[in-house]
């Protein structure tokens, strides 16, 4: 028999840890072939990340390790594959996933220096001879022939999908293997018994199961790899197996699913009969206790009646509306399209009156993106009435995108940093995985990018999550006061004021990423008296209004009555911090004759600042239950 190792690692969100989903699926299928029934004995599938050291001594005598490569893993993959390579230097190391070379690169730009990677591909196995396969594309077939090849002559070259390591670190290139026909007839590792091991073994954890509805992705985004024409197709998963799939996840409590699906909701009456199937079984078993997923793009009205369904089970997380810009210049330049105006406020108007939340998605640092363009679109969707969640993110450059191409990061101009991870929730001292992040393009200097950067950290952090966004709005329409005005008036006021709460939180944020671009520190911040892992700026600037919350609004409505010659009511200082979920507050609670509760079941937090923290600020920002209802 010999030994095989299989590891996708994923990141530990305090007790909360992902089932390996794409090696189970490879797993589940090559179990299905006999001879490799007969001759493997999966010795572990490791699934989290811990020690490299740790794994590596878990590691005896094997003679074939799978590693699945994402971009929060591929640092921890490389330093075991190099560990392995130095102990055991006859084992077969094969690696796959979305963070290798797909081999069409090799194929046809072998000689392109790759900004990411920093060389060209034709040096890619001097840089990494530790591997001795790549296998791009879909697994389960490909990793299936690899391994009954292994048993026999060890021909690679005959199996598609793969960049072969030869002689002298060259590289041999098989023709790229098309997309599975039959996918509905590959097995399930929730279904066949694959991860049973895993939950009796490991029952400190609260775990998170991903779900496949759909896979692909018509779109053709340039920052995303799944804008591959190879994943252009769509195959929908047959609601049979996904009903049992989910059946299986709530019998099992397990806490959190994901749905993989890139566009829940292109298919409204199927994916009602999902959700419905869903909520089904929350009712029944209490599980899952949350469900996220990545919504239709540009068919963001068709999820209302989805998320109508989910809500009943508690299972609401808000609607995406992934803008990713509103610049149309840069929507043109990452091949987005977004909806017209009156489309955008037919949507917000529409999931506002159905008290479903919505959350709107932008991309910091996207080519023709401007300074001004970028805060316009913020402020754009808040003078249109969105008053919930603004994600904004980084743009970070993935190798198998045009972020990627150097013709591409030449034309725009694109700045790249490489930086430690920007994954959010980690605890620092154990990430290894390091990242490249756009800071500038020649229509936005990196200057202008910082701004950019602290200006988005105070809107959502104090717009967003709440702290002023009843103030904002009665400025607005009281006395017409923009949302631009405002913000423009306080974060100058705030520059020059740094002995403030926000000051301060504006400055810790200056700093936080001085230290990540120049000291190679970790991305985000630490509340040490919070938890041991790692917050988004803005959602540690909101924590830190609350931590603050009397100076705070003393300091804010003090502003107001300085710059724009404004005495703030009563009725309207404590209808703004009131609006905004305190911990130390009992709920309901009635003031000036209007009451104020939490708008999902809970019961108080009585004090508990990290559970309010961790539930509102975290797992709740999209769906706003930092706001009172």
């Amino acid at each position: 028999m010999k030994n095989l190792y299989i590891l996708e690692l994923s990141d530990r969100y305090e007790n909360q840890v992902r089932l390996p989903y794409s090696m189970g699926l490879i797993w589940s299928y090559c179990k299905t072939i006999q001879s490799i029934r007969e001759n493997y004995f999966l010795k572990e599938l490791f699934y989290y990340k811990e020690s490299i050291d740790d794994i590596c001594d878990k590691i005896i005598e094997p003679d074939v390790i799978i590693l699945s490569s994402f971009v929060w893993n591929w640092g921890y993959n490389k330093k075991i594959a190099i560990k392995i390579r130095r102990k055991y230097p006859d084992c077969l190391i094969i690696c796959g996933g979305p963070h290798v070379p797909h081999n069409d690169q090799f194929l046809y730009f072998p000689n392109r220096v790759s900004p990411y990677w920093g060389y060209p591909l034709s040096e890619w196995f001097n840089n990494h001879p530790y591997f001795d396969i790549i296998s791009s594309g879909e697994g389960e077939i490909t990793i299936s022939e690899i391994l009954v090849e292994n048993l026999n002559e060890r021909n690679f070259k005959k199996i598609e999908g793969l960049v072969i390591r030869e002689k002298n670190n060259s590289f041999h290139i098989t023709p790229f293997k098309k997309r599975i026909e039959n996918i509905n007839d590959m097995p399930s590792p929730y279904l066949d018994g694959t991860f049973d091991d895993i939950l009796k073994k490991d029952k400190q954890f609260d775990f998170t199961a991903t779900i496949e509805t759909t896979r692909g992705c018509p779109f053709h985004c340039a920052f995303c790899d799944q804008g591959h024409e190879y994943f252009n197709q769509l195959t929908l998963l047959g609601l049979d197996k996904i009903k049992a799939e989910i059946k299986w996840m709530c019998d099992n409590e397990i806490v959190y699913v994901d749905n993989a699906d890139n566009n829940f909701g292109m298919f409204v009456e199927r994916d009602k009969q999902i959700a419905e199937f869903l909520v089904d079984c929350k009712l029944k078993t209490g599980f899952p206790l949350q469900y996220s997923t990545a919504w239709a793009k540009g068919k963001t009205l068709n999820s209302i009646e989805i998320m109508k369904i989910l809500k009943k089970a508690d299972l609401d997380r808000g609607v995406s509306m992934a803008f990713q810009s509103l610049n149309e210049e840069s929507l043109a330049a990452t091949k987005r399209k977004n909806m017209n105006e009156g489309t955008i406020k037919k949507t917000i108007d529409s999931f506002t009156v159905s008290n479903i939340g919505v959350f709107d998605e932008l991309i910091l640092g996207l080519p023709n993106e401007t300074l001004d363009s970028f805060l316009d679109g913020i402020f754009y969707l808040l003078e249109l009435g969105h008053d919930k969640f603004i994600g904004v993110y980084p743009l970070q450059v993935l190798p198998n995108t045009k972020y990627a191409d150097p013709d591409y990061i030449e034309k725009y101009g694109l700045v790249l940093k490489e930086t430690q991870s920007h994954s959010a929730y980690i605890i620092p001292e154990k990430e290894n995985s390091k990242d490249i992040i756009v800071v500038g393009s020649n229509s936005m200097s990196h200057d202008e990018w910082i701004t950019a950067f602290l200006y988005k950290t105070l809107i959502v952090g104090t717009y967003t999550y709440g702290s002023l966004q009843s103030i904002v709005k009665f400025l607005n329409g009281t006395h017409n006061i923009s949302h631009k005005e405002f913000y423009e008036t306080l974060y100058k006021w705030l520059i020059l004021n740094p002995d403030t709460i926000l000051g301060r939180e504006l400055y810790k944020t200056r700093k936080s990423l001085d230290d990540t671009f120049n000291r190679d520190s970790h991305w985000n911040r630490l509340l040490p008296e919070i938890s041991n892992h790692t917050w988004i700026h803005e959602e540690a600037l909101a924590i830190m209004v609350m931590k603050n919350k009397n100076l705070f609004y003393e300091e804010i409505f003090d502003f107001i009555m300085k710059k724009f010659d404004i005495e703030i009511s009563l009725e309207e200082k404590n209808n703004q911090i009131y609006s905004v979920v305190d911990p130390n507050i009992n709920y309901p609670i009635t003031v000036d004759n209007k009451t104020y509760k939490l708008n999902w079941k809970r019961e108080n937090f009585s004090g508990d600042f990290p559970a309010w923290a961790r539930e509102c600020i975290w797992w709740g920002r999209k769906s706003s239950r930092y706001l009172t209802a």
